[in-house]
């Protein structure tokens, strides 16, 4: 009588889904963010699907890091054309946290 052994199959099935992904066709798009970027861009996504605005404050309070972290994770994603700063009417010193249409179309391939 031969026993299953069940972590073989996590192994094999651990295999397979590494293969899958690794072989996905928008794997490059999604590989060009890193994890921080894409968990900022899944967070502005969906405070903005909620009509709410994100503000560089709310990624501090949210992720736990210093407003210097802050500022230099948002400035080299406006640098790779993640996201844009954008004025709001109420206070010129504020700016609000926009995704670009890349950040969009690679958060859809992440979900």
């Amino acid at each position: 009588m031969q026993k299953d052994h069940i972590g073989n199959d996590v192994r094999i099935l651990s295999h397979q889904i590494h293969r899958w992904i690794e072989n996905a066709p928008n794997k490059k798009k999604i590989d060009s963010v890193t994890g921080a970027n894409a968990w900022i861009i899944g967070y502005i996504s969906d405070k903005t699907d909620n009509n709410e605005d994100v503000f560089q404050k709310d990624l501090e309070s949210c992720f736990e890091i210093t407003r210097s972290t802050a500022s230099k994770v948002v400035n080299l994603m406006v640098e790779k054309g993640l996201i844009e700063r954008q004025s709001v009417p109420w206070d010129a010193r504020l700016k609000k946290l926009v995704l670009t249409d890349r950040a969009r179309e690679v958060n859809k391939l992440m979900i």
